[in-house]
């Protein structure tokens, strides 16, 4: 069984392959968090709601054009990540881009649940292009600006909000934290750094194990050496 639905996107192929690829542009309409090593033979993790994390590995990338990506749940399910495939090809058109997505290799059980998952976040995408403010809150996560939201969902929109402020700033300059101006890129420097070591802190505090890949390990390794040493970087 399969899934297979079409639906139109008014931005160019590049700009709706961002929107299906980059993490904080997933982050807006479809995911809590996402992780993605876009590279064949790569592998992405998204939480998509709090406690249930899709993963996968990167079979075929053709920027613009087309992605195919295995796809499968951490746990609690019957469709472990490598179990079934999905493919999105992404063809121009007037008026913007066609995007097709193609999910493969489900029961009819696990066709029928993934086709209203896939709808609610297809519907998200085309809401996300239509508008400035986007597809907004998404209720299955949780409304963001409750205060009893899942910790999840709350630290990936502060992270959200500052990436964005960066994205809006740049990394020239400094900034003002209030004890001392700091370059910019330090300051970013510190905010991964903060969110990996407190990550760690609370896993250990509260008796569970924080598992983080290589490439974010090295890379976190590396800023603090960096901040450590009171070098500026590009990050």
């Amino acid at each position: 069984m399969s899934f297979d639905k079409t639906i139109h996107l008014p931005v160019d192929a590049d700009e709706a392959f961002a929107l299906i690829t980059q993490p904080e542009r997933l982050r807006r309409w479809k995911t809590v968090a996402a992780s993605v090593d876009l590279r064949v033979g790569g592998e992405y993790r998204w939480t998509i709601i709090p406690g249930h994390h899709a993963a996968g590995t990167f079979q075929e990338i053709e920027p613009g054009k087309r992605i195919v990506f295995t796809w499968g749940w951490e746990s609690g399910t019957d469709l472990p990540p490598g179990a079934s495939t999905v493919t999105i090809t992404l063809e121009p058109v007037d008026g913007g881009t066609s995007l097709r997505l193609v999910h493969e290799g489900l029961t009819p059980e696990q066709s029928t649940a993934h086709a209203e998952g896939w709808n609610h976040y297809l519907g998200r995408l085309v809401a996300e292009t239509l508008s400035d403010s986007g597809a907004g809150p998404d209720e299955w996560s949780a409304a963001t600006d409750r205060v009893d939201a899942a910790p999840e969902v709350r630290i990936a929109e502060l992270a959200q909000t500052t990436l964005e402020a960066f994205a809006r700033r740049g990394l020239d300059g400094t900034i003002d934290m209030g004890f001392a101006k700091l370059p910019a890129t330090m300051v970013a420097s510190i905010l991964n750094l903060e969110s990996m070591v407190h990550a760690w802190d609370f896993a250990k505090a509260s008796g569970q194990h924080l598992v983080v890949s290589d490439v974010v390990t090295d890379y976190v390794e590396g800023l603090a050496l960096v901040t450590i040493s009171g070098r500026t970087v590009a990050v």
